[in-house]
C-alpha cells in the first residue's frame, strides 16, 4: 500500500546473509510501475480497513487451515477462479 521508495525510513538490513527484496533496484522499478494499479481511493479504503484491525495499536490476523477443495470453492465464489 506505502511502496518502499516512497518511505523515508533506512533501508532493511538482512541478519541472515540474504538478500532483502524491498531494497532490490529491480523491485522499486517494478513498485514505481504498478503504483497506478490501484486509485486513491481503493488505496484509502484499504487503509481503513487496516486501521480497523488495530487494537491497542497492534494489528492481528489469524488463520484458518481448509481442504483443497473448499480453497478452490472460496476462490471461484470470489470470481478468481
Amino acid at each position: 500500500m506505502r511502496p518502499r521508495y516512497t518511505d523515508s525510513r533506512p533501508a532493511s538490513v538482512s541478519t541472515a546473509a540474504k538478500p532483502v527484496k524491498e531494497v532490490d533496484p529491480s523491485y522499486q522499478d517494478w513498485l514505481r510501475k504498478r503504483e497506478h494499479d490501484l486509485t486513491g481511493e481503493e488505496r484509502a479504503f484499504v487503509e481503513r480497513r487496516r486501521q480497523e484491525l488495530r487494537k491497542d495499536g497492534v494489528v492481528t490476523e489469524s488463520y484458518q487451515r481448509v481442504d483443497v477443495r473448499e480453497a478452490l470453492v472460496r476462490l471461484a465464489s470470489a470470481g478468481l477462479g
